[in-house]
């Protein structure tokens, strides 16, 4: 084979292609050598070679398979010698049609199928937290303002109201109206393609800010005064920091009787860092101030533990008051995940420690 001596006796393994197997032989007779005529087949189904004088036979590029090579001799051309030992040759497959291979394949399916399968569900799952949290903020900002508007409402339709307070009422009705059109306002922006994104935050944020300052001659600013970091947010991370910032910056417009506020955003290692700054009366003043259920510091502290932020208030040195809030901008919301502030509103246990700041630096 390819110049080497191989041992007839023994099986035969050639590789799948690119073989050359040659085999010699001799016919013994005594009368006449020169009239020995040989032929061969290489199984016994295939039809005889030619006749030659020529006692050697080349194979060349046999196919893949099993094959026993039989030789036989001739003086007349009509009656030919018996092959006693046939020469067993193997061609090996090729690599791609060993079983190794198909095995491989096999694998190689079945992985890409578990890959496939687990991106589907967790597109799936995504999507349906998606939902679940679009559910919960429509639910959060809507549907108590509804029935705000439906009790007033049914004030209003009242003949015993007064028509005074029919007016107040209705003024009423508007501002609710007008606040449950900006929440959903909000809500679908941060829906939108490409919203997800810290200069996309930071841009709504601004938008938010911008008249209830301004409109109240407070000094806006904020830093950097270059765009944001076009960094990428979950659209749980997002929507979070969104309500928490726009409620800060509230806080320093409505209560804080400020003369200017900074709305800030720096890296803090791998997380980032909100800073809303105003040069009010301070947190201890504002501690008589009610507040509605669930808004200002409980609504603020229970967003951040969703996401798994860090809200802190603070003294500003020379007055006023410091909010700040650390967050991971990759960071999804427990409600949707099954976390424990889920099991808290479904089984009463408590959901994760919120740790706040000292009482006098949370008075607000």
């Amino acid at each position: 084979m390819d110049g080497r001596p191989l041992d007839p006796g023994r099986a035969i393994e050639l590789p799948y292609r690119r073989n050359r197997l040659e085999l010699r032989f001799a016919a013994l007779s005594y009368r006449e050598p020169a009239i020995i005529r040989y032929r061969a087949r290489i199984r016994p189904e295939e039809q005889w070679s030619a006749a030659t004088s020529q006692p050697s036979f080349r194979f060349v590029d046999l196919a893949a398979g099993r094959y026993q090579v039989e030789v036989q001799a001739s003086l007349d051309g009509a009656h030919w010698s018996e092959t006693h030992r046939p020469v067993s040759v193997r061609v090996l497959l090729p690599w791609w049609r060993t079983g190794w291979f198909f095995l491989a394949c096999a694998l190689f399916a079945a992985t890409a199928l578990t890959i496939a399968y687990r991106i589907r569900v967790g597109q799936l799952v995504r999507l349906e937290r998606q939902r679940t949290r679009i559910a919960m903020d429509l639910h959060d900002a809507i549907g108590s303002g509804l029935g705000s508007i439906r009790i007033l409402a049914g004030l209003a339709e009242r003949a015993s109201t007064p028509e005074g307070t029919r007016a107040q009422i209705s003024s009423r009705i508007a501002r609710v109206a007008d606040e449950l059109a900006q929440s959903l306002g909000d809500i679908v922006g941060s829906l939108r393609p490409g919203s997800a994104t810290l200069e996309s935050l930071g841009a709504q944020l601004v938008a938010r800010a911008t008249p209830l300052l301004v409109g109240r001659e407070i000094e806006f600013a904020v830093e950097p005064k270059e765009p944001w970091p076009d960094a990428r947010l979950s659209l749980a991370v997002r929507r979070h920091v969104f309500l928490i910032g726009a409620e800060a910056l509230h806080n320093a417009a409505r209560h804080a009787e400020a003369r200017r506020v900074v709305l800030a955003l720096d890296r803090d290692g791998r997380r980032w860092r909100l800073k809303v700054e105003d040069d009010g009366k301070g947190m201890a003043a504002m501690a008589h101030l009610p507040r509605p259920r669930g808004l200002g510091l409980e609504s603020i502290a229970r967003r951040a533990a969703e996401i798994g932020a860090n809200a802190r208030w603070s003294p500003r040195e020379g007055g006023g008051t410091v909010f700040t809030l650390t967050f991971d901008g990759l960071a999804e919301d427990r409600r949707t995940q099954g976390g424990s502030a889920s099991h808290e509103r479904a089984t009463g246990a408590p959901g994760p420690e919120v740790t706040h700041s000292p009482p006098e630096e949370v008075s607000r």
